[in-house]
């Protein structure tokens, strides 16, 4: 089915507040611990949003090209995005280190239920607004 523009647009509006939510939460984060310094605080502010962002646009872009092969619902796109998330956060930093306090202030979990939650509301908001009779509650 052809989805409207304005459903693919508000979904994808929904999605990148997720994601000001995740960054604002993980700014929360940092500053709940003990003090960091400006080289390694600063960063760490900036890289977390900016990874989300760079996730949730290869999520998008995956979701593109598997269009039409694959039957997305709520499951499927969270399984897919928790993997993905996790993948690539694990390549970044390691299996464990990013998920456990310490230096990297339990970075992995934000950006991979970061990702997630973002691509469920996109998923959600583009059911919800594409005018299918079959998604409306």
């Amino acid at each position: 089915m052809k989805r409207p523009a304005r459903a693919h647009v508000l979904s994808l509006l929904a999605a990148f507040v997720t994601i000001l939510i995740v960054s604002a939460l993980w700014i929360v984060n940092l500053r709940m611990g003990p003090r960091l310094d400006g080289f390694t605080g600063g960063p760490m502010v900036i890289f977390v949003p900016f990874f989300l962002l760079i996730m949730t646009g290869l999520w998008l872009g995956v979701r593109a090209v598997l269009h039409g092969r694959v039957h997305w619902s709520v499951l499927t796109v969270a399984v897919a995005t928790l993997v993905l998330a996790y993948v690539i956060t694990a390549v970044y930093c390691g299996p464990v280190a990013c998920f456990q306090p310490g230096p990297n202030r339990l970075m992995g979990w934000f950006v991979v239920l970061g990702v997630a939650a973002a691509a469920l509301v996109h998923q959600v908001v583009l059911e919800a607004t594409s005018g299918d009779p079959r998604h409306v509650a």
